[in-house]
């Protein structure tokens, strides 16, 4: 169920908001209607998924694009959800939760996962625990892109196995829409979902506003849920258990944008992000007594950009994006051992943390020439990584499975889509140059 609040003035915005948080009633969509024969559809934009403009037509990979208007129709919640219905993607897991996103039989590190251009923490596995890569907010979304197979040449050899580009909402999208009819500088939208596969509740409220050459937006999210139903509910212990363990999860989002237009060409953007997830697993399945599954994540980022669209000898458009990010994943297994020699509360405890700086410089030239178009893309890249993992267990103490590292990675790239005979025959050569070095 979804209610959403077409732009207000700035005195009512929050008295309609919290009136549709209290009085909303369930509504149901309508069947879709069928096309009408001289119905115009225009083709998608790749708004990140390549580094020049385009459109999926003109684009010569295989990428998907998913818009948030087509994942609020198909009620996605998780990130399985998201890819339900992509060709050659999908993801691991089951009644405790969405694992490793497949392309095309590849996962893992191999596959690169961004969002707004930040790649997401490495995935990381040990014992019975691991590192997530999904922690994320659907309502703040825009558009998900993926690339089906190699795009080491634009995003680096973390793509060596195709690309999950999440791109987030921006101001614009709340006070440029088309319902914004009387161009009113406040918008507001408030959403609420319940899922009965998982007992989940979620609200999400958005705010946008825009004064002259700024404009701001704010998006909360908070969703408590429990663990996915199953038609046999039973109350047995061990192997023998049929219903899935009990579990209690609140994950909550923050997303702030602000956004200056400096004059015509050029604008600067700040983002910061904050997101948790805290999920707390009894696990009744389990031969060991009382053992219990804490999993406690948490994401935040920083983010500058610059861009600049006037023509010169060098770009048509230029993009400098800062970024900064922080996640850690703390996960704690607890039970009680009632086997020789060790008897007693058994606590195991694995925690990965990792802070990436980095730096972005990209630029893009389109040349027209009596046989052939160009859209040339190149630029230069720097990464700063931390990371740091370590492992405490009631019986061996604390140590490492990995040295606490800082890695630090130098690109430089280059691109050139090649049209002949008016788009007829496209061809893409591109090249990069990594330096990559590890300090242990």
């Amino acid at each position: 169920m979804m209610i959403v609040a077409k732009p207000l003035p700035p005195y009512s915005l929050w008295v309609a908001t919290l009136t549709a948080g209290i009085f909303c009633l369930p509504s149901y969509a309508a069947e879709n209607e069928t096309p009408k024969a001289n119905a115009t559809f225009l083709d998608q934009l790749i708004i990140n998924a390549s580094p020049v403009s385009q459109t999926n037509q003109q684009s010569d990979s295989a990428i998907t694009s998913l818009s948030y208007d087509q994942l609020a129709t198909e009620n996605a919640t998780s990130v399985s959800d998201i890819f339900r219905y992509t060709p050659s993607v999908s993801v691991s897991g089951g009644a405790q939760g969405d694992g490793l996103i497949t392309i095309r039989g590849i996962s893992g590190n191999r596959v690169l996962i961004a969002v707004d251009g930040v790649k997401q923490a490495k995935n990381l596995s040990w014992s019975s625990l691991n590192s997530s890569r999904n922690l994320i907010d659907i309502n703040a979304l825009k558009q998900v892109e993926v690339i089906s197979g190699p795009a080491s040449a634009s995003f680096g050899s973390d793509a060596l196995g195709g690309l999950v580009y999440y791109t987030t909402k921006d101001p614009s999208d709340f006070l440029d829409n088309p319902s914004n009819t009387a161009n009113q500088s406040t918008a507001g939208q408030y959403r609420v979902i319940y899922n009965g596969a998982n007992k989940g509740l979620s609200n999400s409220i958005s705010l946008a506003g825009r004064n002259d050459s700024l404009e701001g937006m704010l998006i909360y999210t908070y969703e408590d849920a429990s663990e996915k139903q199953t038609p046999v509910d039973d109350s047995a212990q061990g192997s023998a258990r049929r219903s899935t363990d009990p579990k209690d999860t609140q994950n909550e989002s923050v997303l702030a944008k602000l956004k200056y237009q400096l004059d015509e060409h050029q604008a600067v953007k700040i983002s910061a992000e904050h997101l948790s997830s805290d999920d707390d697993t009894q696990v009744l399945s389990s031969n060991s007594q009382d053992e219990q599954f804490l999993d406690i994540e948490r994401r935040q980022r920083l983010s500058a950009e610059y861009t600049n669209d006037k023509a010169t000898r060098f770009y048509d458009e230029l993009t400098v994006t800062v970024d900064w990010q922080k996640t850690t994943n703390d996960q704690t297994q607890k039970f009680y051992n009632a086997g020789a020699p060790y008897f007693g509360d058994y606590v195991y405890d694995a925690d990965y943390d990792e802070t990436t700086r980095d730096l972005k410089l990209s630029l893009q030239k389109d040349l027209d020439f009596s046989t052939t178009a160009h859209q040339v893309s190149y630029g230069l890249s720097y990464e700063q990584t931390l990371f740091e993992q370590q492992r405490t267990s009631s019986l061996s103490g604390t140590n490492r499975s990995m040295p606490r590292a800082e890695s630090k990675l130098v690109g430089i790239w280059a691109q050139d889509l090649i049209e002949w005979y008016d788009s007829v025959l496209r061809a893409t050569p591109g090249i990069r140059y990594d330096a990559y070095t590890v300090d242990a």
